[in-house]
Protein backbone atom coordinates (compact mmCIF):
# COMPACT_ATOMS: atom_id res chain seq x y z
CA UNK A 1 0.00 0.00 0.00
CA UNK A 2 1.34 3.42 -0.70
CA UNK A 3 1.69 5.54 2.41
CA UNK A 4 0.46 3.26 4.84
CA UNK A 5 1.56 0.09 7.31
CA UNK A 6 1.57 -3.41 5.61
CA UNK A 7 -1.63 -5.63 6.00
CA UNK A 8 -1.56 -8.26 8.55
CA UNK A 9 -0.77 -11.41 7.18
CA UNK A 10 -2.08 -14.01 9.03
CA UNK A 11 -0.55 -17.96 8.85
CA UNK A 12 -2.54 -21.34 8.68
CA UNK A 13 -0.81 -24.02 10.08
CA UNK A 14 -3.23 -26.36 8.35
CA UNK A 15 -5.74 -25.86 5.60
CA UNK A 16 -8.01 -27.15 7.82
CA UNK A 17 -7.97 -23.85 9.97
CA UNK A 18 -7.86 -22.02 6.77
CA UNK A 19 -11.18 -23.09 5.75
CA UNK A 20 -12.65 -22.79 9.00
CA UNK A 21 -11.38 -19.29 9.46
CA UNK A 22 -12.92 -18.64 6.13
CA UNK A 23 -16.49 -20.33 6.68
CA UNK A 24 -16.81 -18.33 9.85
CA UNK A 25 -15.85 -14.97 7.36
CA UNK A 26 -18.59 -15.29 4.79
CA UNK A 27 -21.26 -16.55 7.75
CA UNK A 28 -20.43 -12.97 9.25
CA UNK A 29 -19.96 -11.40 5.68
CA UNK A 30 -23.43 -12.66 3.93
CA UNK A 31 -25.32 -13.39 7.00
CA UNK A 32 -29.19 -12.15 6.84
CA UNK A 33 -29.72 -8.72 8.09
CA UNK A 34 -32.61 -8.35 10.34
CA UNK A 35 -35.60 -6.70 8.75
CA UNK A 36 -36.37 -3.78 10.09
CA UNK A 37 -39.10 -2.77 12.67
CA UNK A 38 -42.29 -2.02 10.25
CA UNK A 39 -43.38 1.80 11.18
CA UNK A 40 -46.61 2.19 9.74
CA UNK A 41 -47.90 5.52 9.63
CA UNK A 42 -50.67 6.35 11.98
CA UNK A 43 -53.82 7.79 10.04
CA UNK A 44 -56.33 9.63 11.64
CA UNK A 45 -59.83 9.40 9.87
CA UNK A 46 -61.07 12.36 9.95
CA UNK A 47 -64.89 13.10 8.04
CA UNK A 48 -65.20 16.41 6.65
CA UNK A 49 -67.81 15.98 4.80
CA UNK A 50 -70.55 18.77 5.42
CA UNK A 51 -73.77 17.37 6.35
CA UNK A 52 -75.86 16.79 3.77
CA UNK A 53 -78.71 19.10 3.05
CA UNK A 54 -82.29 18.92 2.55
CA UNK A 55 -82.87 17.75 -1.13
CA UNK A 56 -84.17 20.66 -3.15
CA UNK A 57 -86.17 19.62 -6.37
CA UNK A 58 -84.76 21.16 -9.51
CA UNK A 59 -87.17 22.47 -11.96
CA UNK A 60 -84.84 23.13 -15.48
CA UNK A 61 -85.98 26.71 -16.75
CA UNK A 62 -87.08 26.39 -20.39
CA UNK A 63 -84.55 27.72 -22.47
CA UNK A 64 -84.60 31.32 -24.06
CA UNK A 65 -85.56 31.59 -27.59
CA UNK A 66 -82.48 34.50 -28.40
CA UNK A 67 -83.51 36.08 -32.09
CA UNK A 68 -80.17 36.99 -34.19
CA UNK A 69 -80.40 40.90 -33.91
CA UNK A 70 -79.75 40.03 -29.92
CA UNK A 71 -76.71 37.46 -30.90
CA UNK A 72 -75.34 39.32 -33.40
CA UNK A 73 -75.25 42.65 -32.16
CA UNK A 74 -73.66 45.78 -34.20
CA UNK A 75 -71.05 46.64 -32.01
CA UNK A 76 -67.62 48.21 -33.28
CA UNK A 77 -65.22 45.53 -33.25
CA UNK A 78 -60.73 46.22 -32.85
CA UNK A 79 -60.82 43.43 -35.88
CA UNK A 80 -60.46 45.17 -39.21
CA UNK A 81 -63.09 43.78 -42.14
CA UNK A 82 -61.72 41.28 -44.26
CA UNK A 83 -62.06 41.64 -47.52
CA UNK A 84 -65.12 39.58 -48.23
CA UNK A 85 -66.58 42.26 -45.68
CA UNK A 86 -65.35 45.18 -47.58
CA UNK A 87 -67.11 43.61 -51.20
CA UNK A 88 -69.72 42.27 -49.78
CA UNK A 89 -69.66 39.16 -49.83
CA UNK A 90 -69.48 37.86 -46.11
CA UNK A 91 -72.81 38.19 -44.02
CA UNK A 92 -71.19 38.49 -40.63
CA UNK A 93 -68.08 39.13 -38.73
CA UNK A 94 -65.83 36.68 -36.85
CA UNK A 95 -66.94 38.31 -33.05
CA UNK A 96 -70.60 37.66 -34.58
CA UNK A 97 -69.10 33.86 -35.53
CA UNK A 98 -67.70 33.64 -32.32
CA UNK A 99 -70.54 34.61 -30.86
CA UNK A 100 -73.21 32.63 -32.31
CA UNK A 101 -70.90 29.50 -31.61
CA UNK A 102 -70.87 30.31 -27.55
CA UNK A 103 -74.67 30.80 -27.53
CA UNK A 104 -75.08 27.66 -29.45
CA UNK A 105 -73.34 25.83 -27.50
CA UNK A 106 -73.88 27.48 -24.02
CA UNK A 107 -70.48 27.77 -23.52
CA UNK A 108 -67.75 30.69 -22.91
CA UNK A 109 -66.04 32.37 -25.98
CA UNK A 110 -62.24 31.95 -24.26
CA UNK A 111 -63.11 28.23 -23.81
CA UNK A 112 -63.84 28.19 -27.63
CA UNK A 113 -60.80 30.15 -28.72
CA UNK A 114 -58.68 28.47 -25.70
CA UNK A 115 -56.31 25.66 -25.71
CA UNK A 116 -58.72 22.92 -24.59
CA UNK A 117 -59.21 20.01 -26.34
CA UNK A 118 -61.94 18.29 -24.95
CA UNK A 119 -64.38 16.74 -27.90
CA UNK A 120 -67.32 19.14 -27.51
CA UNK A 121 -65.08 22.53 -27.18
CA UNK A 122 -62.75 20.93 -30.32
CA UNK A 123 -66.44 20.43 -31.78
CA UNK A 124 -68.21 23.79 -31.39
CA UNK A 125 -64.19 25.61 -32.40
CA UNK A 126 -64.80 23.43 -35.51
CA UNK A 127 -68.06 25.00 -36.10
CA UNK A 128 -67.50 28.00 -35.31
CA UNK A 129 -63.80 28.04 -37.80
CA UNK A 130 -66.56 27.04 -40.31
CA UNK A 131 -68.67 30.27 -39.95
CA UNK A 132 -65.57 32.36 -40.52
CA UNK A 133 -64.96 30.99 -43.28
CA UNK A 134 -68.24 30.51 -45.30
CA UNK A 135 -70.09 33.14 -43.36
CA UNK A 136 -67.18 36.04 -42.29
CA UNK A 137 -65.30 34.98 -45.46
CA UNK A 138 -61.97 34.81 -43.64
CA UNK A 139 -59.04 32.81 -45.05
CA UNK A 140 -57.80 29.80 -43.55
CA UNK A 141 -55.00 31.72 -41.79
CA UNK A 142 -56.73 34.66 -40.44
CA UNK A 143 -59.92 32.29 -39.06
CA UNK A 144 -56.85 29.87 -37.38
CA UNK A 145 -55.33 33.87 -35.72
CA UNK A 146 -58.73 34.46 -34.89
CA UNK A 147 -59.27 31.21 -33.01
CA UNK A 148 -56.57 31.58 -30.48
CA UNK A 149 -53.51 31.18 -33.20
CA UNK A 150 -54.10 28.35 -34.64
CA UNK A 151 -52.49 26.96 -37.83
CA UNK A 152 -54.44 27.24 -41.22
CA UNK A 153 -54.34 23.14 -41.53
CA UNK A 154 -56.36 23.38 -38.29
CA UNK A 155 -59.21 25.64 -39.59
CA UNK A 156 -58.84 23.44 -43.11
CA UNK A 157 -59.70 19.93 -40.55
CA UNK A 158 -62.38 21.76 -39.07
CA UNK A 159 -64.15 23.08 -42.27
CA UNK A 160 -63.84 19.29 -44.22
CA UNK A 161 -65.53 17.98 -40.51
CA UNK A 162 -68.21 20.27 -40.56
CA UNK A 163 -68.36 19.55 -44.69
CA UNK A 164 -68.94 16.07 -43.67
CA UNK A 165 -72.17 16.56 -42.13
CA UNK A 166 -74.88 15.81 -44.12
CA UNK A 167 -77.43 18.57 -44.15
CA UNK A 168 -80.05 19.78 -46.19
CA UNK A 169 -78.99 21.84 -48.99
CA UNK A 170 -80.97 24.67 -48.23
CA UNK A 171 -79.52 24.94 -44.61
CA UNK A 172 -75.78 25.69 -45.80
CA UNK A 173 -77.30 29.03 -46.94
CA UNK A 174 -79.98 29.66 -44.77
CA UNK A 175 -79.87 31.19 -41.10
CA UNK A 176 -76.91 31.40 -39.19
CA UNK A 177 -77.45 30.69 -36.11
CA UNK A 178 -80.20 28.39 -36.92
CA UNK A 179 -77.84 26.34 -39.18
CA UNK A 180 -75.04 26.54 -36.24
CA UNK A 181 -77.77 24.65 -33.71
CA UNK A 182 -78.10 22.29 -36.61
CA UNK A 183 -74.54 21.53 -36.89
CA UNK A 184 -73.79 21.43 -33.28
CA UNK A 185 -76.98 19.05 -33.21
CA UNK A 186 -75.32 16.44 -35.53
CA UNK A 187 -72.38 16.64 -34.23
CA UNK A 188 -72.30 17.00 -30.53
CA UNK A 189 -70.22 14.15 -29.11
CA UNK A 190 -72.86 11.85 -27.49
CA UNK A 191 -70.82 12.15 -23.94
CA UNK A 192 -72.15 16.06 -23.95
CA UNK A 193 -74.46 16.67 -21.38
CA UNK A 194 -74.07 20.30 -21.17
CA UNK A 195 -71.85 22.55 -18.88
CA UNK A 196 -71.87 21.49 -15.38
Amino acid sequence: MAGGAPLPVREYTDAAAMRRDAAALRARMFAPRPAPPSRRPVVKIIDLTPPAPAPVEVVPAPEPVVPLEQIVAVAPTSLPATTAQREGRASLRGTDCLRIGAQVSGMLQREITGQSRLAHIAKIRQIVAWLLVNRAGMSLPQAGQFLGGRDHTTILHACRQVDAVVLPASAAHGDAVMLAVALWDAMRPASYRGRR
